[in-house]
């Protein structure tokens, strides 16, 4: 009777192997997934926060005047004094030049006279507040400009001098040369024009102009005379020397005797 060899250590050498391999294969599979790190906890969302408001700008000494005068210029606009309310919008834009003051200060302008001012200064406006965006503003003082137009009063000044270095001012303030013959707004009120060149006389007029006028005011500036040339030291005539005083006549009589009066009375005693 034969007898085959049994199989059975061969097989199972052989499935050894293979367990392994699948063994290792399964680790190598499920590795990556063991080395990951633990996922992080996701942090609560947020509420979102309101942003802060910007804080207010500090304002400075000179701001805070000019709000304290232009208050008080418009309380004297509410009571009806204009002529005294001017100069505090006056003085309230010479510390801060804002489109409104400049407005309020045409508008009280225009009230006590001066529309030529007035509508220099809303014509401004009106430039300022174009460049702003500010249309509605714009508009309006435009219109207020515009209004005034036909309530101006206009004065020329006609310079028939010829000399080159001619200066001609009005109130004392410099004229341009290229405004001469040309009718310029002016406010009502009296005004000083003067002419002045190097070597001639000055010439000066007055004249007061009106609040309101149909024609044109001109002033003709004459031709200047040559003014007196100066006279040199030596042709002033020198004033002559101070004599002394003569000297006093001497006193030639005798100086008066002592004791011609009564003789001292003699008793015998040592005085």
């Amino acid at each position: 009777m034969m007898h085959r060899p049994l199989q059975l250590p061969g097989l199972i050498f052989a499935s050894v192997p293979l367990a392994l391999l699948y063994a290792s294969t399964s680790f190598a599979q499920q590795q990556p997934a063991q080395q990951q790190p633990a996922q992080q906890q996701q942090p609560a969302q947020q509420q979102p926060t309101q942003p802060l408001p910007n804080p207010a700008p500090v304002k400075t000494e000179s701001q805070i005047k000019a709000a304290e005068l232009f208050s008080e210029g418009r309380k004297l606009v509410e009571a009806g004094d204009y002529k005294q309310a001017c100069p505090k919008f006056e003085q309230s834009m010479s510390l801060n030049f804002g489109i409104g003051v400049q407005f309020n200060l045409a508008d009280c302008w225009e009230y006590i006279g001066r529309n030529a001012s007035a509508q220099a200064l809303f014509q401004g406006v009106a430039a300022s507040a174009r460049a702003t965006g500010q249309t509605e503003r714009a508009q309006v003082a435009q219109a207020r400009a515009e209004a005034l137009e036909p309530r101006l009063v206009r004065l020329l000044i006609d310079v028939k001098a010829t000399d080159p270095a001619l200066s001609v001012r009005r109130n004392r303030i410099y004229v341009e040369q290229k405004t001469w013959g040309a009718a310029t707004p002016i406010d009502a009120g009296e005004y000083l024009i003067e002419a002045t060149a190097p070597g001639k006389k000055p010439w000066s007029t007055r004249l007061i102009v009106p609040v309101s006028a149909t024609e044109v005011i001109s002033v003709v500036v004459p031709p200047l005379d040559a003014a007196e040339p100066i006279k040199e030291l030596s042709d002033v005539p020198k004033e002559a020397p101070v004599k002394p005083p003569p000297p006093e006549p001497a006193d030639d009589s005798p100086p008066p005797v002592r004791g011609r009066g009564r003789p001292y009375a003699h008793d015998g005693r040592c005085h």
